[in-house]
């Protein structure tokens, strides 16, 4: 199949799912046109729901298959896609017409000891989550057009910062976490400023899991004194990002929306 120019959409978004369907969405609502790529027949009837193309893709199948254009390249796969298919796959996405390409990253890249972490003190490790070493996927897919956000945990709908945890969380160990709202304004913005290189995407005010949950008991809507860094603190440091122009709409995770609920 072939497409001509008069289809070219304004993005494409390689793994949609919670996090490209929600930026989907936002575009949509903005009056602008998007695909989204997956492999499952659930999330491609997502996608199609939405009112966005649905793209049947499998990063791993090696199948023939013509993308259509696009102006803007969202990536928001799970670390485990790896970093060959990954290149692949952006590879063959891009178009004489693609002038920008974000890849949602991860703060994996940094290591579990106590410190505040910038964009050059990453290195490369095995992420304890996914196998795969992050930085050798950032390595393969870098470009001069391409930006990697590396965000924190993501909080949103369906996912509230409170939630039961999988697995035993400390709660007095500060959060890197954002909302989605900011991934959704950080793709938008690294677009429109043409970012390059990696970026942290994580909230810049830290707080404990157990400091949130006291602020939600109160239903305080008075801003707590900010979590400062103390011994034992992991901490992701924003500030590159911010330096750019970029605005959080949540820099709390005290204040986030959906802190406690689904809904």
């Amino acid at each position: 199949m072939s497409y001509s120019v008069k289809e070219c959409y304004d993005w494409g978004v390689l793994g949609c799912g919670w996090l490209g369907q929600a930026f989907a969405r936002q575009i949509l609502s903005d009056g602008g046109t998007v695909w989204g790529s997956a492999k499952s027949e659930e999330s491609l009837n997502a996608i199609a729901q939405l009112g966005a193309k649905a793209v049947a893709f499998d990063a791993h199948a090696n199948q023939p298959i013509v993308f259509p254009p696009c102006r803007h390249l969202l990536v928001a796969w799970p670390p485990i896609v790896g970093p060959v298919a990954a290149a692949r796959a952006i590879d063959l996405c891009q178009t004489e017409h693609t002038k920008w390409t974000v890849c949602i990253s991860s703060t994996s890249v940094y290591p579990d000891q106590p410190d505040t972490y910038t964009e050059g003190r990453a290195e490369r490790r095995i992420s304890p989550h996914s196998g795969v070493c992050v930085l050798d996927i950032e390595r393969a897919t870098e470009s001069p057009t391409a930006c990697h956000l590396r965000a924190g945990g993501l909080i949103g709908p369906q996912r509230p910062l409170l939630r039961k945890p999988r697995r035993q969380t400390p709660q007095d160990k500060p959060l890197n976490v954002v909302h989605i709202d900011d991934v959704i304004g950080a793709i938008k913005h690294a677009v429109e400023h043409q970012m390059t290189g990696a970026f942290n995407l994580v909230s810049p005010i830290h707080r404990t899991r157990e400091a949130c949950a006291d602020i939600a008991a109160q239903n305080s809507t008075e801003t707590p004194p900010e979590f400062r860094k103390a011994e034992g603190a992991r901490i992701i440091s924003s500030q590159r990002l911010m330096e750019t122009g970029f605005a959080f709409q949540h820099p709390d995770p005290a204040f986030f929306p959906n802190l406690t609920s689904e809904t």
